[in-house]
């Protein structure tokens, strides 16, 4: 049985990204995550990203050291990585999210030195339970 993890990780946007970009970074990590089998979410600010990973721990692993190459962005922080049993994004390869309204919780999660499971959990709640969310962001 092959193992499952998910990782949550943020970063800092390079400055001038453009819509098209975004739908570029989801149209290719659509295709590639399909082949991986890798589920997940992508949440722009307009300042930083938050992503969430899910699929196998050698998919994921591959996944997120060339994620971090990418030079869209800059300073990837993993703040949570942990094996799970059920994905929470069975369906969708990389679901995109506009949450420009969440730009200073995810900044402030990014500098945060040690950030806690459960701020970790409330900005996720927030992002995805909430229906504040400006709309998706369709590769």
């Amino acid at each position: 049985m092959t193992h499952q993890q998910r990782v949550v990780f943020v970063s800092r946007a390079r400055q001038g990204l453009s819509f098209t970009d975004i739908q570029a970074i989801l149209g290719n990590a659509t295709v590639h995550n399909r082949r991986c089998d890798v589920t997940g979410m992508l949440s722009f600010t307009g300042s930083h990203f938050m992503e969430i990973m899910e699929g196998p721990d050698e998919a994921v692993t591959a996944l997120l050291l060339a994620v971090d190459k990418d030079e869209r962005h800059s300073g990837l922080r993993l703040v949570d990585q942990h094996a799970i049993e059920h994905r929470s994004f069975t369906g969708w390869q990389l679901l995109g999210v506009d949450r420009l309204d969440l730009a200073d919780a995810v900044q402030a999660l990014y500098e945060s030195p040690a950030p806690t499971q459960a701020a970790i959990e409330a900005l996720l709640h927030r992002l995805l339970y909430e229906q504040e969310f400006c709309g998706l962001l369709r590769a």
